[in-house]
């Protein structure tokens, strides 16, 4: 859905020049159409921000006019503006001197119907553990390590880490194909390449939706069921939408298949432990 995976076209990257070190900090969500929405604090005001795995960086809600930097999202290249944050707060977390980028998110404004202040990838944090609690609505970034008695019989899935993005893996027809594992999108997405490739095995649902992005643009996709499916050691269906990955396969280089929404993947509780590269649900 509405869904940002940017890498920076022009060599400028995110500097994190003081991160408050902390052992634990809890902060309330709303899931909102599938997005999570919290409350956060820039340059000294409070705002709601999506907090995304599949974003590398800090994106602020800017109708300036001003446009000096192109950066590559799932739909294509979004035109924006560098901007210097003094300081940013989440609940114990503190940080202070970033680098962030300015781009117009009316079209997000519109899809939560809430006020927007940005997007806030998860990166920046640098947490050794991230808890996602679907039932509680709450996330808990720690420096600690997970207990493994709090994993103990759930399914497990490894992932790697590019250009600051997880990459998980999923066992289609016995091959490995890789998806980028996603706390700011609504819906589960699955290349239209490999779902074309997939034949009988990707059956349309019938459900179609208008995906509307960030930078404005409106692509038409369809719902398929994919079964000879595997999640970690598990095998399921997965109801993906169609879209093309290959933009974002050239800018990360490599094949990209597709993307895991973590609220569709549970409505429970998720864990990542960062430390390992393991994602519980």
């Amino acid at each position: 859905m509405l869904k940002f995976f940017y890498k920076v076209i022009c060599l400028i990257t995110l500097t994190l020049l003081s991160n408050v070190v902390i052992a634990k900090t809890i902060v309330p969500f709303e899931l909102i159409n599938g997005l999570i929405v919290i409350e956060a604090e820039i340059n000294g005001e409070i705002g709601n921000y999506i907090l995304d795995s599949g974003s590398n960086g800090i994106l602020l809600n800017s109708k300036s006019e001003k446009s000096d930097i192109s950066y590559q999202t799932l739909s294509g290249v979004v035109e924006g503006s560098e901007t210097k944050i003094s300081s940013l707060k989440l609940g114990d977390f503190k940080s202070s001197e970033l680098l962030g980028f300015s781009t117009d998110l009316t079209n997000l404004e519109i899809y939560i119907d809430k006020s927007l202040a940005g997007i806030l990838g998860c990166a920046i944090f640098t947490p050794s553990s991230l808890e996602f609690d679907f039932k509680e609505e709450r996330v808990v970034i720690s420096n600690n390590k997970i207990d493994s008695k709090l994993v103990k019989g759930m399914t497990s899935m490894k992932y790697k880490v590019v250009d600051e993005l997880p990459i998980g893996e999923i066992v289609i027809n016995g091959k490995k194909r890789s998806f980028v594992v996603d706390t700011g999108a609504s819906s589960h997405f699955m290349d239209s390449n490999l779902i074309a490739q997939l034949g009988s095995q990707a059956m349309k649902t019938g459900i179609t939706k208008n995906i509307l992005t960030a930078s404005g643009e409106l692509s038409f996709s369809e719902e398929y069921t994919i079964s000879s499916l595997g999640y970690g050691k598990s095998k399921s269906l997965m109801n993906a939408f169609s879209k093309d990955f290959s933009g974002l396969s050239r800018e990360l280089g490599q094949s990209i298949h597709g993307l895991i929404s973590l609220s569709k993947l549970s409505d429970k509780i998720i864990f990542f432990d960062v430390v390992n590269k393991k994602i519980y649900y």
